[in-house]
């Protein structure tokens, strides 16, 4: 085991890694899971306003059909 701690920790410096997983901390598992909760939140967000934006959109095409 000893042999590979040596690889491992040169792997966990190139890629940044902290070993922070069990303080929660800054680890890099941390960052990832923060940043795809955000961006399944702005997708949620984005699918949750199509239905709302199609409906804007046909009432205002209602509305310039009739003024033209």
């Amino acid at each position: 085991m000893k042999q590979n701690e040596v690889y491992f920790r040169q792997f966990d410096s190139a890629i940044g890694y902290d070993g922070a997983v069990i303080h929660g901390g800054n680890s890099v598992e941390v960052r990832i899971m923060r940043c795809l909760s955000s961006l399944g939140f702005f997708l949620y967000v984005f699918l949750a306003s199509l239905p709302i934006a199609y409906v804007l959109i046909k009432i205002s095409s209602m509305i310039f059909g009739k003024i033209m």
